[in-house]
């Protein structure tokens, strides 16, 4: 048979494997876990592949660009609403500030940055803006961000303890779907 392929993936899901797999489609049935479970847990080469090319031939008719897979070893994706830490970084009252200053246009789109603590150089920069051709309204606004440290909020990802990485065995006829 040719471009026969086998792959191993390490996913989440199955739905995720597939789709980081070399291969275009999914036949129906896709997942051949059960058969291979019936047909012993086939590992040796020469087996496992007589049972994929069995598989192919039955559920895919050789198609090419079509796969299969098996669940060697089951995912768990992570299901928690909040999957991370929170901490939130007090900034002291006396915290020093530095401002910078947007020049909008009325649909939100950024046309310049001006960073300076003056406003009067956001007024200059914006009169230099209409005298090179812009035509629209333009509105200023300023941003604060701390001089000492720019971290106010930290997000740490913490899954939930029942998340683990799956493996997948694919395979299929790597090619071009007719």
């Amino acid at each position: 048979m040719a471009n026969f392929r086998t792959i191993e993936v390490t996913a989440f899901s199955a739905k995720e494997a597939m789709i980081n797999g070399p291969f275009a489609a999914y036949a129906i049935g896709a997942n051949c876990t059960q058969a291979w479970k019936k047909a012993g847990c086939p590992t040796e080469p020469g087996l496992l592949n007589e049972f994929m090319e069995e598989q192919l031939e039955k559920k895919t008719k050789f198609g090419s660009g079509v796969g299969l897979y098996i669940v060697l070893e089951p995912g768990y994706k992570n299901k928690s609403n909040r999957p991370y830490k929170y901490t939130n970084k007090q900034i002291p009252s006396y915290q020093r500030w530095h401002k910078s200053y947007l020049l909008v246009d009325d649909n939100n789109k950024i046309i310049r940055e001006v960073n300076n603590n003056r406003k009067s150089e956001a007024v200059k920069a914006a009169r230099e803006e209409y005298a090179n051709g812009f035509q629209g309204n333009l509105n200023i606004r300023m941003i604060k961000s701390p001089v000492e440290e720019d971290l106010v909020v930290k997000f740490e990802y913490k899954p939930s303890k029942g998340t683990q990485l799956g493996k997948y065995l694919l395979f299929g006829t790597v090619g071009p779907l007719e």
